[in-house]
């Protein structure tokens, strides 16, 4: 069932351009883009039926922080360590790439085949420490575009930015 869309079309907020070139990428992929859900500058979703009632990308004007649901052939790898990002790197065929906010480390996104895809959390190899994370159903990460506010280790306060590191 498609969820009835949001009556909201004044534009509030600006609409990055890096959150339009994500967009893009998606329609050229021809994947859904009723895939976003609202979160506060923290990460956490903001609405409770988040995941029932996705966002199209044209009600993106009304909100200012977002969050791309993986599912529906879309997969976010979000790298934790270097580490792993440069094995994402080297494992992973060229894709759309976005630099976090916060740690400056790489997600990384591409289409698939597959309709649903598990969660599921990466370990360098001898170790059981997560080191990242291959999110797809029923997961979120923050979208490009997004800023979020934070208190780096020094106590200063910073506004972190997702931006595209490779498209």
């Amino acid at each position: 069932m498609i969820p009835e869309k949001r009556t909201d079309t004044n534009p509030k907020f600006r609409v990055p351009v890096s959150t339009n070139i994500f967009i893009e990428r998606l329609q050229e992929a021809k994947l859904d883009t009723r895939r976003f859900v609202k979160i506060g500058k923290n990460k956490k979703a903001f609405e409770q039926d988040n995941f029932d009632h996705p966002y199209d990308a044209d009600e993106l004007h009304t909100w200012a922080q977002w969050g791309t649901m993986g599912g529906k052939r879309l997969i976010h790898g979000d790298a934790d360590t270097p580490e792993m990002a440069k094995i994402m790197r080297e494992k992973l065929p060229a894709t759309f790439e976005v630099e976090s906010g916060r740690r400056k480390l790489p997600q990384f996104v591409w289409s698939t085949d597959t309709d649903e895809v598990a969660t599921q959390y990466l370990r360098l190899p001898g170790s059981d420490d997560r080191v990242g994370e291959i999110r797809g159903t029923g997961a979120y990460v923050c979208t490009v575009g997004t800023e979020l506010d934070y208190y780096d280790e020094t106590g200063t306060h910073v506004i972190g930015e997702y931006k595209i590191l490779h498209d």
